[in-house]
C-alpha cells in the first residue's frame, strides 16, 4: 500500500493516541510485566520438534474465533499436552483424529472446532516431510533470511523476502494453518520475531485508524503488520507491544485483563 507522508503522519498520530488511551487505563504491575516480557523476548532457532508442534498446536486452538481466555485456561490446566502427547511429534503423526475426539473432546472443546485435531495431526506428518526436503523446520526459517530484529528500513524489505519464501516452503510441504497469513506471522511473533499480528481485532483497529481501507485480502494484512513494523522502528518499540496495545484498545478478551476499564474511552 503506497502512502502520502501525511497519511503516514496521521497514522502514526492515531497509534500515539492510542497507546496514550491505553496508558492512562494500564493496570499495574501486570501491564509491565508482560511488555517486559515481550521485550525480553528472545528468538530461538533451534528447538526439538515437540517443542515446535506445541507451539503451533497452541496457535490452532487460538484461530477462527475461539475464546482466548478460555483457550489459555485449558492450555494451563495441560488440556491439550495430554491429549497429544506432550507433542511428542512421531506418536502424534500416528494418531487417529477420532481417538483423540472420543477420550479428549470435553476437555479441549473450548478449541471450537474438531477440524483443528486433525489439523494438529497432520502438522506432526508435515514436519516429517519438511525435515527430508529442508533439514529440519527450524533450518527452513533460518534459511528463508527473515531478520530475528528489525534496526532498519532494509530489514522491514528483507523480513517480509524472507516472509514470503517461507511461507512458499509451508505450502510446498502442508503444513496446515501455517499456511494463513495471519497465523503464519503469528507463529513469527510468538517465536519472538518483530512482527504483529494482524487477527480480527488488530485489522478492526487499522481500519478506523486509516491504515487500510480493506481488510479482507493477504495484502491488506501485510501492509497493516509491514506499516506497524515502520512505527515500532521509528519510535523504538517493539512490534509485538505495538501488537499488545492494539489488543487492548480493540478489546481482545485476554488483552482487556491488563487494564483498570472496559471499554476504554476512543482514542
Amino acid at each position: 500500500m503506497n502512502v502520502t507522508t501525511s497519511e503516514k503522519n496521521n497514522v502514526f498520530d492515531s497509534l500515539d493516541k492510542i497507546i496514550r488511551t491505553v496508558d492512562r487505563y494500564k493496570k499495574e504491575p501486570n501491564f509491565s510485566e508482560e511488555v517486559n516480557r515481550m521485550i525480553n523476548k528472545k528468538v530461538e532457532l533451534h528447538m526439538p520438534d515437540n517443542t515446535l508442534l506445541n507451539i503451533i498446536a497452541e496457535l490452532i486452538a487460538y484461530s477462527q474465533g475461539a475464546k482466548s481466555e478460555r483457550v489459555e485456561k485449558m492450555l494451563k490446566k495441560g488440556l491439550l499436552n495430554r491429549a497429544f502427547k506432550d507433542f511428542d511429534a512421531t506418536k502424534v503423526s500416528h494418531m487417529s483424529p477420532d481417538g483423540v475426539i472420543a477420550h479428549h473432546w470435553n476437555d479441549i472443546k473450548v478449541i471450537r472446532f474438531k477440524k483443528k485435531v486433525t489439523a494438529i495431526i497432520d502438522c506432526a506428518k508435515a514436519l516429517s516431510i519438511l525435515k527430508e526436503r529442508h533439514g529440519s523446520f527450524c533450518d527452513a526459517l533460518e534459511q528463508s533470511g527473515i531478520p530475528v530484529r528489525i534496526k532498519n528500513n532494509d530489514d522491514i524489505s528483507r523480513f517480509w523476502i524472507g516472509f514470503n519464501e517461507f511461507k512458499r516452503i509451508i505450502i510446498e510441504t502442508g503444513i496446515p494453518f501455517l499456511r494463513n497469513t495471519t497465523t503464519l506471522l503469528h507463529f513469527l511473533l510468538d517465536l519472538g520475531y518483530d512482527c504483529c499480528k494482524p487477527d480480527l481485532v488488530v485489522m478492526k483497529v487499522a481500519k478506523e485508524i486509516g491504515l487500510v481501507a480493506s481488510a479482507n485480502k493477504d495484502r491488506d494484512l501485510c501492509a497493516t503488520v509491514r506499516k506497524l513494523q515502520e512505527y515500532s522502528l521509528a519510535k523504538g518499540i517493539r512490534s509485538s507491544v505495538v501488537d499488545f496495545y492494539l489488543l487492548v484498545y480493540g478489546g481482545q478478551t485476554w488483552a482487556i485483563q491488563f487494564v483498570t476499564k472496559w471499554p476504554l474511552p476512543a482514542a
